[in-house]
């Protein structure tokens, strides 16, 4: 019992990702058969109290609503994708919250998002700048290179979020072998900056200036959060009408700019 409770006091002291690596290592079997259940009850409660499938489906973490009520919010978003809801349903879940802190909020958060993605149901994530970084080197976004044309990329210079797909796979490959703590391994200070990058890839969009988004939602203490497109989308071109050029009235002032320039294609 005493060295239990060595052990405890021990772990204490460490760093936040010796910690989750000494519950991944305890508590992996346990994690996963949760999960698993978690899954199964979700997409069947979803299949008895809904008859639609979800037309487009975006997941915002650490995004604060600004009303008590968004569904403005998704209407606007399907009626810009062209989406009837009648027979499709549009949504955007901003009921989760996770910090750089490994607590019950952030735990719970994981598991739901692990729910949504294993479900297919996701097609965009919103968070903030950490855990798009997390998610991000996890190979949880899609190369935006296959929504967007190359004009549309250049018009968003300067507001790519990059991951550096040699740095991702040795993260990854310290995280299987549960030696990311100290591996020294870090998210680079600059997403931007794909230069400095081995194998930059551009994964995320900065949501600064995109005025929809603003109207409705917020990211707290000033952290700026970013778009991503989650590697499993059902809707790959519901994705590209999401964020491309001819839906600049719906969100992203600096493409609306991009479009007075003569190369830009609409």
């Amino acid at each position: 019992m005493d060295e239990f409770k060595e052990e405890r006091a021990a772990l204490k002291q460490k760093p936040l990702k010796k910690k989750i690596e000494h519950f991944w290592h305890y508590y992996k079997w346990h994690t996963i058969g949760t999960i698993v259940g978690a899954i199964l009850l979700f997409i069947l409660v979803r299949d008895i109290t809904s008859n639609k499938d979800y037309g487009f489906f975006g997941i915002f973490v650490n995004a604060y609503p600004k009303y008590a009520e968004t569904t403005a919010f998704d209407d606007a978003v399907a009626k810009a994708l062209d989406i009837d809801l009648e027979e499709y349903e549009v949504a955007f879940d901003h009921n989760y919250r996770m910090t750089e802190e490994f607590n019950d909020n952030s735990f719970q958060t994981a598991q739901m998002l692990m729910v949504h993605t294993a479900a297919g149901d996701v097609d965009v994530m919103v968070m903030d700048t950490y855990n798009f970084s997390k998610y991000g080197y996890n190979n949880n976004y899609g190369d935006l290179r296959f929504y967007l044309s190359d004009d549309q990329l250049k018009a968003l210079e300067g507001r790519i979020f990059y991951v550096d797909a040699t740095l991702a796979e040795k993260i990854q490959e310290a995280s299987q072998n549960m030696t990311l703590a100290e591996s020294g391994l870090e998210y680079p200070a600059n997403p931007y900056d794909y230069e400095s990058m081995d194998n930059p890839i551009p994964v995320g969009i900065s949501l600064t200036g995109c005025e929809k988004f603003e109207e409705y939602f917020v990211f707290h203490e000033d952290t700026e959060g970013f778009l991503g497109v989650f590697v499993g989308t059902k809707h790959p071109e519901e994705v590209s009408k999401f964020i491309c050029v001819k839906h600049v009235s719906f969100g992203f002032t600096h493409l609306a700019i991009a479009l007075k320039k003569p190369w830009m294609s609409e």
